[in-house]
């Protein structure tokens, strides 16, 4: 409150972060539960939860689970609610993932949105986990760091950790005031341990500058000066496969490609739009245009999203 000030980065010295345990998982952890190295990994997100019930929940779920996903979030917006109680949610959901995976062959974590009461929130973990959840999502802005450093050190919370930034729009974007957006989502979350961090891409529906977004990467995953895992970053919001080439070039293979409307807005249903992403990723390591390989047999998911939304480069 004392004029025009903008943090911009913290040194630690060694004796600090000695303090802190930082990602249980990291990029390396996360890769090992779901048996994947070669490639971005492909998170989608529920869409039109509120005032849905259990089995319109689980529907939603099974057809994310059929396009290949490997993470499934909550919308942060999803709270504890007596439609669909966490455990509840969760039970359904990881049934539906275990009958998908007898189809694909393929593992995927389920990242449930952990709210309510500061003071009830590792209970809540602990429900979750305790019923399956093999993933946390949580809105670490709206509770604080300290928070989101309980859950992740907690010796009975042993899944990966993912942190949306709800509410970080309040914090960063002025260049007078707030925090430096590598410091907010990059640097310090991931000393408390995120596991994943979302934030706003670079082209989408909200966005942020790119040389902002590459920051907070940079912060994720460097080496330099730290002893803590890597994190995965998510650039996210309005991502559509023909963006994909752009999420590689500008992310690497080390990142998450996460959709909600560019899945569930397929116009051959989400489970295609699931494998329009799978397919555009493939297209994008085989070093071939998304149009010439959705022209391939097989590849028509692709093809009705190029359609549609068109591809950049």
């Amino acid at each position: 409150m004392d004029g025009k000030i903008k943090l911009i980065d913290i040194e630690f010295s060694t004796d600090f972060e000695q303090h802190f345990a930082g990602p249980k998982f990291g990029v390396h952890g996360v890769r090992s539960l779901l048996q994947v190295y070669d490639r971005p990994l492909l998170m989608s997100i529920f869409k039109s939860v509120i005032g849905y019930e259990l089995p319109e929940l689980r529907e939603q779920f099974y057809q994310q689970a059929l396009g290949g996903v490997d993470l499934i979030k909550d919308d942060e917006i999803l709270f504890e609610n007596p439609l669909t109680p966490i455990e509840r949610r969760v039970e359904v959901c990881m049934k539906a993932a275990m009958i998908a995976e007898q189809q694909t062959g393929q593992k995927l974590l389920y990242a449930v949105n952990i709210t309510g009461h500061t003071s009830q929130l590792v209970e809540q973990a602990k429900k979750a986990i305790a019923v399956g959840a093999n993933a946390l999502l949580f809105n670490v802005f709206a509770y604080g760091l300290d928070v989101l450093q309980q859950l992740a050190e907690h010796p009975e919370i042993q899944v990966p950790i993912a942190a949306h930034p709800a509410f970080a729009g309040a914090m960063y974007p002025s260049p007078f005031y707030g925090i430096a957006p590598q410091l907010l989502m990059g640097k310090l979350l991931r000393l408390v341990g995120a596991d994943l961090v979302l934030f706003p891409s670079p082209y989408g529906s909200v966005t942020m500058p790119k040389h902002e977004t590459l920051a907070i990467a940079e912060q994720l995953r460097t080496t330099e000066n730290t002893r803590r895992k890597p994190v995965f970053p998510v650039p996210s919001a309005g991502i559509h496969p023909g963006l994909v080439p752009m999420l590689i070039e500008d992310f690497g293979l080390e990142s998450v490609v996460n959709a909600g409307g560019g899945i569930h807005g397929h116009p051959l249903g989400t489970a295609s739009g699931g494998r329009a992403f799978r397919e555009a990723i493939q297209a994008t390591l085989d070093g071939i245009s998304l149009h010439t390989y959705a022209d391939q047999t097989g590849h028509e998911a692709l093809r009705e999203a190029l359609r549609i939304w068109g591809a950049r480069s």
